[in-house]
């Protein structure tokens, strides 16, 4: 067995629950949207104190989804850390943008932020933060406010494709 991949030391606790869940799944046969998944829309909805909720099946559907929203597409450009999973990539293109990639600093695994200087176009409409060691999405953000005339008014900030702030 992979140990990073062993998940009983979290499941063990709502096991029965899970298995219930399943269950009603299997014996609707609706395995797309549907009862549980409104159930579970509207239930995380109130755990995060928010009006909705959208249930995706996937990371780059929910990139996707962020993108679009955000009115992000043809003709924009949406930095992204070069060593992100393929689904980043995948939904900037799907949302019609280019993706443009920036090599992580190697002590904290997100974007570098020396490097971001030489990648900034007027095209760049978003920065995707990966999942890395909190400490550098600090310098990040400092890096963007020390221009802030572009980046205060008009550039999103997604940090691991779930808060975004504008």
């Amino acid at each position: 067995m992979i140990k990073a991949t062993e998940f009983s030391f979290v499941t063990r606790r709502i096991n029965k629950e899970l298995r219930e869940a399943t269950n009603r799944v299997i014996d609707s046969n609706w395995y797309i949207l549907g009862k549980e998944v409104e159930n579970f829309e509207r239930e995380f909805a109130n755990y995060l104190g928010v009006k909705y909720c959208i249930g995706v099946g996937n990371g780059l559907e929910a990139l996707h989804i962020i993108l679009r929203a955000y009115g992000i597409g043809e003709g924009d450009e949406v930095i992204i850390p070069s060593d992100t999973y393929i689904a980043t990539a995948l939904a900037v293109s799907y949302a019609g943008a280019t993706p443009v990639m920036v090599e992580p600093d190697e002590r904290t695994y997100n974007i570098n932020p020396d490097l971001l200087e030489e990648k900034i176009t007027k095209k760049i409409e978003m920065y995707p933060l990966g999942l890395g060691k909190p400490e550098d999405i600090a310098n990040v953000c400092a890096f963007m406010l020390s221009d802030a005339s572009r980046w205060i008014t008009g550039t999103n900030l997604i940090i691991d494709g779930g808060y975004s702030a504008r």
